[in-house]
């Protein structure tokens, strides 16, 4: 999708690789997600999976795994590779169609390393340009983010992940 491409590096900020395999290694990964940014305004690393499904079951399902889906294996990866530092937070972005995402909102209303988009948004770029040039991608706002760093994800162990 080239207008979402367009909306979350308009700002210079982000850098975006798409597909990233997430290998399984008998505990962590077996993931594919759509896009993973990496957000130099934030300093966060950022899963985004983008639908635009009715059915909000098989993201969520995805989201409430993100700790060994996604969380867990990238950031050990991304420090290993020296791609990120320790100190980077770790987030995800749904972008959602706009008539679903007050469902995929009250799914997951006190996690602070979990945000959505609409799908509109990032399609009409124009008429939200000032705002995400301005603000960033949606999520990871100071006071609200209560995400883990990339160091605190790489140093879980098995039994600690949720």
């Amino acid at each position: 999708m080239g207008d979402l491409i367009t909306y979350l590096t308009m700002d210079g900020q982000t850098y975006i690789a798409s597909q990233v395999e997430i290998a399984f290694d008998g505990k962590h990964g077996g993931a594919c997600p759509d896009y993973v940014a990496l957000d130099f305004r934030r300093r966060h690393v950022i899963v985004i999976e983008e639908t635009e499904a009715w059915n909000t079951r098989p993201l969520c399902e995805r989201i409430h795994n993100r700790n060994t889906r996604w969380f867990k294996p990238l950031a050990a990866f991304m420090l290993e590779k020296s791609i990120v530092t320790s100190d980077w937070g770790m987030r995800f972005l749904g972008v959602v169609r706009p008539d679903r995402i007050e469902a995929f909102k009250n799914t997951f209303p006190s996690d602070g390393d979990v945000a959505f988009v609409s799908i509109e948004e990032c399609l009409f770029s124009w008429k939200y340009w000032d705002h995400r040039r301005d603000n960033g991608l949606p999520g990871g706002e100071l006071g609200t983010y209560r995400g883990q760093s990339v160091g605190e994800w790489s140093s879980w162990s098995w039994p600690k992940v949720p």
